[in-house]
């Protein structure tokens, strides 16, 4: 018997497992220091019209974003897990520290004095904790800001909201995933003539990974944060503000937008002129019955309190003209008022205020096939004029 193909066939064994031990040693070591790669922002200089200012809410405290996760597990998908942001500025509900903010326009601009965020509620007397932008430059708001004394104001934004998880486990292998996504946007105005000098945001999507093989060999992933984005997106309106403002000592009032102004500052004809801001509530009478679209929207929101009927008959015009605010509006009130989620979708569709997700999470949550069947078909088939039938209103 010939014992040297055995010899050679044990020797082969032993290689074959010293380099198998290697690699789970490298692949081990994998996981213990992680694979990490470069994430790429977004960055966006937002467009904004002169002598114009959008409808921009200013909050007293941190108001978290709200939405839908995807969370795919074990094959089956869901859009049902609502989620709140978290905030560099805080706890949802809390006074902000807008400490980033601060540091990021002192970087580009030392010699900036700023006007704390609480500096200006104690000024402004706002019953909501909040204030639209359009306001503050009609009394008696604008006599109550003039007294901060202030030359420009900085509107900040910042949300880290968690986007998709997935789970996957398989007989040999499995993939756990993670992604969120975080933005930081700010907005300044030139509080002397009244417009919008700067804007500017920067968003990314963070992603963490594992995944095993065999249950042995593991595998983490991770992006890396490529900077801080509210101290970045601060220190390019600083810059922007010597630029625009030189040679001159600045005081700069900071604030926290209610929600992301990116949306705002995009929707044209949800801009207002400067003239449109010392309107009468005769002259919003009178604008309104002409056609305007803003100033129907004005009416709406003047009269909701006290004439709720009336207020929709104007909501309704003003969102049959084009009012992306308007629509928006409309589809919260058959969400939430009325209970009909297929009117609903047809009016947040309208109001170009939601991507292609956030209008799946709400068809998700909210509608059955057949029910979508028939909002899609009353999307296609809508025309200016429906809206005072839906709502029940009189002829």
């Amino acid at each position: 018997m010939n014992k040297l193909p055995l010899k050679q066939a044990c020797l082969t064994t032993i290689r074959l497992s010293i380099w198998a031990s290697r690699l789970l040693a490298c692949l081990c070591l994998i996981a213990i220091t992680g694979c990490f790669f470069k994430a790429d922002p977004d960055h966006e200089n937002l467009e904004f019209y002169e002598n114009t200012l959008p409808n921009i809410t200013i909050t007293r405290r941190v108001v978290p974003e709200v939405g839908y996760e995807k969370r795919e597990i074990y094959g089956s998908t869901d859009f049902t897990n609502k989620v709140e942001s978290e905030s560099r500025f805080g706890d949802p509900d809390e006074e902000p520290d807008l400490s980033c903010i601060y540091t990021g326009l002192r970087e580009a601009l030392p010699s900036i004095h700023i006007i704390p965020t609480s500096n200006f509620w104690e000024q402004i007397d706002a019953s909501q904790d909040a204030v639209e932008l359009t306001e503050l430059f009609a009394t008696p708001q604008s006599d109550r800001l003039r007294a901060l004394q202030a030359d420009v104001l900085v509107i900040a934004y910042h949300a880290r909201i968690d986007l998709e998880y997935t789970m996957m486990e398989g007989v040999f292998e499995g993939v756990y995933d993670d992604r969120d996504r975080e933005t930081a946007t700010i907005v300044v105005v030139d509080l002397d003539r009244k417009t919008i000098v700067h804007g500017s945001s920067i968003s990314y999507e963070d992603w963490d990974a594992f995944a095993h093989v065999f249950f042995i060999v593991p595998m983490i992933m991770s992006s890396r944060e490529p900077f801080d984005i509210c101290n970045t997106v601060a220190r390019q309106a600083g810059t922007a503000i010597a630029e625009t403002m030189p040679d001159r000592p600045i005081r700069a009032l900071v604030v926290v937008a209610g929600e992301d102004p990116t949306s705002a500052l995009k929707l044209t004809r949800d801009v207002v002129s400067e003239s449109d801001l010392e309107w009468s509530k005769a002259q919003i009478l009178q604008k309104a019955e002409q056609g305007d679209s803003y100033a129907q929207y004005r009416l709406y929101t003047i009269l909701i309190e006290s004439e709720p009927s009336i207020a929709y008959r104007w909501l309704c015009r003003s969102a049959d003209n084009g009012h992306l605010q308007a629509r928006y509006t409309l589809g919260q009130v058959f969400e939430h008022s009325r209970q009909n989620h297929v009117q609903a979708y047809v009016w947040y569709s309208l109001s170009d205020k939601f991507n292609e997700y956030g209008l799946q999470y709400f068809v998700d949550k909210n509608l059955t096939t057949e029910e979508y069947q028939k909002a899609r078909v009353e999307l296609l088939e809508w025309r200016p004029g429906q809206c005072k039938r839906d709502l029940g209103l009189v002829p």
